[in-house]
């Protein structure tokens, strides 16, 4: 009886170690099948060009707040949560659909009293300032002239007044702005970006980065040209040329100024959105501005759209061009 119970005991042994280990080879055929298919998952959450999206930007990981219902401020900073936008070209028929990684914006343009710490922290030489002069529009000849002594400080040439501290700064090449902003430690945004930013994170179709109406019968909501450009100037927000940065109405997001009274550089080369889509791009020598200014107006240009793009040679330094900077989430 001891010799059988010994023989049944070491066969339970045996059957035991087996069906564990059967058992472990399942969990692990578990585990792997599991994997597999949580890849495949996150493989298709994630834009390729593939399916017609391009990611933009580094591949940024961040835990994000939900900002739709109000915004979140780093040091005058504004994150803007990664989607996708549509772009279309309002004066082309090209359209196409890409994908923005999280960032951060300036919430306001850069003032002239910004810029000013630069120059002093610097010693920076802006392109105005070497080349002695720089585009002014005339309000009373309505016409565009080169000025001597035109420059950030005295943007109408130091016959005129000086600019306030809280003005955003003008007379900036792209490289100007390109310097600054690499000072502060930050970069200009590309123009898909800053039309992400403006359609707040998620692809709104707004007409104006406040909403689709420019005014109400109270009050004007950005700096922009009242009246038939250049003839008529109604002057309804009190405003000839630039504003104080922040003096309208802001987007939903908390940025403001994104449309009106100054362009923006951006930092790419002039591109026609179908160039995306082919992978094939044109050589040009025009930086891109975005935002429009106090100069726009719906029969001459309409900048201040959203959706509207205007470009210009990287040198040129102009009273009604100005910059924002971004910046990576790290």
């Amino acid at each position: 009886m001891a010799t059988n119970s010994l023989k049944f005991t070491s066969r339970s042994v045996y059957f035991c170690r087996i069906m564990h280990a059967i058992g472990r080879i399942f969990y692990l055929l578990f585990l792997i099948v599991a994997g597999l298919s949580c890849k495949t998952q996150n493989s298709a959450d994630k834009p390729t060009q593939d399916s017609g999206t391009f990611i933009l930007s580094k591949n940024i990981s961040i835990n994000p707040h939900n900002t739709y219902l109000g915004f979140q401020t780093y040091s005058g900073m504004i994150w803007v949560p990664g989607g996708p936008i549509t772009l279309q070209d309002p004066r082309t028929t090209d359209s196409v659909t890409v994908y923005v990684q999280s960032f951060l914006m300036d919430s306001t343009e850069v003032t002239v009293g910004q810029f000013a710490d630069f120059i002093q922290a610097s010693g920076y030489r802006t392109d105005a300032q070497k080349f002695g002069n720089a585009g002014v529009f005339d309000m009373g000849s309505r016409s565009w002239s080169l000025v001597d002594s035109a420059f950030w400080l005295y943007p109408q040439s130091n016959h005129r007044a000086m600019a306030h501290a809280d003005d955003p700064v003008t007379q900036l090449s792209w490289y100007d702005a390109k310097a600054f902003c690499a000072w502060r430690g930050k970069r200009l945004p590309n123009e898909i970006e800053w039309e992400h930013a403006a359609r707040n994170g998620r692809n709104d179709r707004s007409l104006y980065s406040w909403g689709s109406d420019w005014q109400s019968t109270e009050t004007v909501f950005g700096n922009v040209w009242q009246g038939d450009f250049p003839e008529e100037f109604k002057n309804l927000d009190g405003y000839e040329s630039v504003a104080p940065v922040g003096r309208f109405r802001a987007s939903p997001l908390g940025f403001k100024d994104l449309s009106g009274n100054v362009w923006e550089w951006c930092d790419n080369w002039r591109f026609d959105y179908a160039e995306l889509t082919s992978g094939i791009f044109n050589a040009v020598d025009e930086k891109v501005m975005r935002g429009g200014s106090f100069l726009c107006a719906p029969n001459y240009c309409h900048g201040y759209m959203i959706a509207s793009r205007s470009f210009t040679t990287p040198e040129t330094s102009l009273f009604h061009i100005g910059c924002r900077c971004a910046k990576d989430v790290e």
